[in-house]
């Protein structure tokens, strides 16, 4: 017979934990890669956060793509 596809519906509660779950995850693999990130790849990272603060901070119309590839460089 036919068979159709059913999406499963998740309660508030079980996406707050998925996200929270996922939060855990990556402040954990955050904190696995900056034991092993050399000095120069630290700086990089510390030169780009300065650089998305100072784009957040002046805003503008092309503040949220400038964010964007810098965000993008970052991760």
């Amino acid at each position: 017979g036919n068979k159709r596809a059913m999406v499963r519906e998740f309660t508030e509660a079980e996406v707050e934990e998925c996200f929270e779950l996922r939060a855990q995850f990556e402040s954990y693999a955050a904190a696995k890669a900056a034991v092993r990130m050399s000095p120069d790849g630290l700086a990089e990272l510390k030169r780009l956060a300065t650089e998305m603060e100072a784009v957040v901070a002046q805003g503008g119309a092309d503040a949220a793509p400038r964010f964007s590839d810098l965000n993008d460089a970052f991760h």
